[in-house]
């Protein structure tokens, strides 16, 4: 199985259990845990992510329902892996965050078209 389509089934399972846990997944796909990590590591990438699936469907209907969606959140919570993808990072218009964050982040947020704002 290729890595898109482990991923594509990780998110399956994430969505009709709520919640997985590595060794898992590792187990069900034949793979390290290292390696379910790093597929994790990628989907965080790819969009916001909750380990709360519950507050994932309320944070989803928020989203689904604003005009502007908003990222309020510390520059620590930026690579943190969790397990249920919320929405992608381009349906984020503005970030609002501490001094924390790398140059390099604001940057990368910026060329995407989101506004960074430290405060």
């Amino acid at each position: 199985m290729l890595e898109v389509e482990r991923r594509r089934t990780i998110l399956k399972e994430i969505k009709e259990n709520g919640i997985v846990r590595v060794s898992d997944l590792s187990e069900l796909f034949g793979v390290s845990q290292n390696a379910i990590r790093r597929d994790l590591q990628k989907l965080e990438e790819e969009g916001l992510t909750n380990s709360n699936p519950f507050e994932v469907q309320v944070k989803k209907a928020i989203i689904k329902a604003a005009r502007e969606v908003i990222l309020v959140v510390t520059h620590n919570k930026f690579g943190v892996k969790a397990l249920a993808p919320v929405t992608p990072i381009t349906a984020v218009h503005k970030i609002i965050t501490d001094d924390g964050l790398s140059q390099s982040e604001i940057n990368t947020f910026r060329q995407r078209g989101i506004e960074t704002i430290l405060a």
